[in-house]
């Protein structure tokens, strides 16, 4: 990236959907392509009971002042074996529940099942397949209601994280795309 002269900004002023450039406060920059990471943020999936029980996301989990003593991972894909993985070394019980026949679906299948052997050598228990998630508060927290193909129906945890990695929006939408808000970014799609 490197920066332009004054009359490239006039070039700038007078088109100012260039792709190659961003202005940045006075400054124009440019490149041959040009990526703004924003991040995105979760999404509160819509599962039963959950408007009934506490939960959290990637994002609160951050603020705990104290390991769970028990951590319900609802998702098990990246960022979900993430927390599992250093919870369960901070002391943590984890278990990790994913709707799929497996863990991280996107990776091949010989990737996913090692990853599960590790995390399951680490004392981390492993749900898949959950057809029908479903939150209720018990007296120890909160229930998860799974009906996985094997093991208990439910799971009882001190707290739940939703980590469901398919339901993340970008950070600067809001509850509308770009295109309907003034954020000062042109988008081509």
């Amino acid at each position: 990236m490197h920066r332009t002269g004054s009359s490239e900004r006039q070039r700038d002023e007078e088109s100012p959907t260039q792709s190659d450039r961003v202005r940045v406060g006075a400054e124009l920059l440019t490149a041959p392509r040009i990526c703004i990471n924003v991040g995105a943020r979760p999404v509160v999936p819509d599962l039963p009971g959950i408007d009934a029980v506490p939960y959290l996301t990637n994002r609160t989990m951050l603020t705990l002042d104290r390991v769970p003593p028990h951590l319900v991972i609802i998702g098990g894909s990246y960022i979900g074996l993430e927390f599992a993985q250093m919870h369960r070394r901070f002391g943590a019980n984890v278990t990790v529940v994913e709707r799929m026949p497996r863990l991280i679906p996107r990776e091949d299948e010989d990737v996913s099942e090692a990853i599960r052997s590790i995390l399951q050598r680490e004392g981390i228990a492993v749900r898949t397949g959950a057809e029908c998630l479903r939150l209720a508060l018990h007296d120890r927290g909160v229930a998860v209601g799974v009906d996985c193909t094997e093991g208990e129906p439910s799971i009882v945890g001190s707290h739940v994280l939703l980590a469901v990695a398919a339901v993340r929006i970008p950070t600067t939408w809001g509850s509308r795309p770009p295109a309907s808000r003034s954020t000062g970014v042109a988008t081509s799609r």
